[in-house]
């Protein structure tokens, strides 16, 4: 990501295909776990953006989901536009995240300590999400307790800055 080309141009995309596609290649991991993944999104959701980007981070946010939902949870994914904005939230029913470690979850390398045993990985992923949700000039945020689960929120405009 950090040494992506800068003469790639966003392209048209609808954002509502793109996530259907991420949730079926994600629901067959959640089947395994007996996790329900069900959405709730326009038909059409089309913007400007990076479209191996944004699979990336969409595929990286619902794997994030499963992997800390326990068998028999739910996953619910939500999108909806402004003129301006596309707002995509991610919800599951899994463990949660200790407040503590919210303010450093976007951090390189991060891992809460507990999760070092629960689950591979290096600390990456969401740092990436963070990133590619930065070059398309928008925002992301997590909500979580402990317990009852977590919700990543994905704010991103129609059209990129650099085609302004």
């Amino acid at each position: 990501m950090d040494a992506a080309p800068a003469f790639i141009q966003p392209e048209p995309i609808d954002l509502s295909d793109l996530l259907s596609a991420a949730v079926d290649q994600i629901g067959l991991i959640a089947a395994d776990k007996q996790i329900r993944v069900t959405t709730d999104f326009p038909e059409a959701l089309p913007m400007l953006g990076y479209t191996d980007h944004l699979i990336r981070l969409f595929l990286n946010l619902l794997d994030n989901a499963v992997k800390y939902t326990p068998q028999g949870g739910a996953i619910h994914v939500t999108g909806s536009k402004t003129e301006t904005d596309v707002q995509i939230t991610i919800g599951d029913t899994g463990k949660g995240i200790p407040a503590e470690h919210l303010p450093h979850l976007f951090d390189r390398f991060y891992r809460a300590e507990a999760d070092r045993k629960y689950s591979g990985g290096a600390g990456l992923g969401l740092a990436i999400a963070q990133q590619i949700v930065l070059e398309h000039g928008g925002h992301i945020g997590v909500e979580s307790t402990v317990g009852q689960g977590t919700r990543v929120q994905v704010g991103l405009p129609v059209t990129p800055p650099s085609c302004r």
